[in-house]
């Protein structure tokens, strides 16, 4: 069967193309999807039986000689797109050659089916890519867990094999520890790279990847990046974790001493585990060297030795005659717009109004304030602590 058009279902349990090759004398199955063709199912009777996928095969691929073929360089989904199934097969051997896009779940290992996938296009994987346990996936392409913007999960019955252009596509949210989940349920041999999206930026690893089989991570494994942030895959038993690095300070090593000394707590505050709220994430989104050279330089000079002390600066010591007012009063030294993202740095001193022997009166101007005995009973004003903020405009 050969698709230069669009072939499309829209019921409930109603497949694009269906194909059989059944009983005394049945022959592989070829299925044919040219570039420019489209070819999407229905939906599922019930969830993941597939009998509403792009492409439904019955029987054929007696042998790994005689396996169905599936060669596919248009489009093959179904109108559930991701959550979807896209192939199915009841039995028997298949290989899939994609150059195009398979979007959904792929159920080749039924009936003790293998199937062989060769992925030099886009496959965007709903919750199962299922090629047997003796089946593979090997990725030249690219390989996304889920349409994107949401937490998903697939898991692989089969091998996966990610070549030095392949590329394998996650989303993660460091804020909250979550991330996309490729599990493989056999073993993962990766090479080339990952591509991270990150919905937020905090130092918080997640895990992207974990095989029940030997995990073969390549030296050049690289993965994306965001502007002033890294994003490191390390292996961890049988896990692929990814964790964001901050670069502050080394993406102000060429910039002014105040735009050095901001950069370096902003850094403090990232290698400390420190909770900035979206802060992390809104740097993220600065476009490049100005846009940070112009929101460092916001947080002004005098600023800027109150912001590096604040790395080290701790509570006041209490004595038997001396206590803190509750009053704390916040002053904002600076803010910038980002083309990339308007972003605000906000760093602040915190100054609280100390009392001796008992006194709540307010703190007198220098002029005003008594000399002699009675300057000890009188309140004073000193520096508690110095705080920075990033946020949205």
């Amino acid at each position: 069967m050969s698709v230069d058009g669009t072939v499309s279902a829209t019921g409930s349990a109603s497949s694009a193309i269906f194909a059989e090759s059944a009983g005394q004398g049945a022959s592989l199955i070829t299925v044919t999807v040219h570039q420019g063709g489209f070819v999407s199912g229905g939906t599922d009777f019930s969830v993941g039986d597939g009998y509403g996928a792009g492409v439904y095969l019955v029987g054929g691929g007696t042998t790994l000689a005689t396996a169905n073929v599936v060669d596919n360089s248009g489009v093959i989904t179904s109108i559930r797109g991701d959550v979807g199934t896209a192939i199915y097969g009841t039995q028997g051997y298949t290989t899939v050659n994609n150059s195009g896009s398979i979007i959904g779940s792929v159920n080749l290992g039924n009936g003790g089916g293998t199937a062989t996938i060769e992925n030099t296009g886009r496959i965007v994987a709903g919750s199962q890519i299922n090629l047997g346990a003796r089946g593979k996936l090997d990725n030249e392409g690219t390989l996304a867990i889920g349409a994107g913007h949401r937490i998903a999960t697939t898991t692989i019955v089969g091998n996966l094999d990610q070549g030095a252009r392949g590329h394998l596509v996650v989303d993660t949210d460091h804020a909250k520890g979550a991330s996309d989940l490729l599990v493989v349920k056999g073993n993962a041999d990766l090479a080339g790279t990952i591509d991270v999206n990150a919905e937020s930026v905090a130092n918080r690893p997640v895990t992207v990847l974990t095989a029940s089989g030997d995990l073969t991570v390549d030296p050049g494994l690289a993965t994306t990046r965001a502007n002033l942030f890294r994003s490191n895959a390390e292996r961890v038993g049988s896990n692929l974790v990814i964790k964001p690095v901050a670069e502050f300070a080394e993406a102000a090593s060429g910039l002014g001493a105040n735009q050095r000394s901001v950069a370096a707590h902003l850094q403090h505050l990232w290698d400390s585990g420190a909770d900035l709220g979206i802060g992390f994430t809104a740097l993220a989104g600065i476009g490049g060297v100005a846009d940070y050279a112009s929101a460092l330089s916001s947080v002004g000079g005098e600023t800027a030795g109150t912001v590096a002390a604040s790395a080290t600066a701790r509570a006041m010591p209490s004595s038997p005659t001396c206590s803190t007012n509750a009053r704390l009063k916040t002053r904002v030294f600076g803010a910038v717009r980002s083309p990339a993202m308007p972003i605000r740095i906000q760093a602040s001193m915190r100054w609280a109004t100390r009392r001796r022997h008992g006194h709540s009166r307010p703190a007198p101007n220098r002029k005003s304030r008594p000399a002699g005995p009675l300057a000890d009973r009188w309140p004073m004003k000193t520096a508690r602590s110095a705080a920075m903020a990033v946020s949205l405009l």
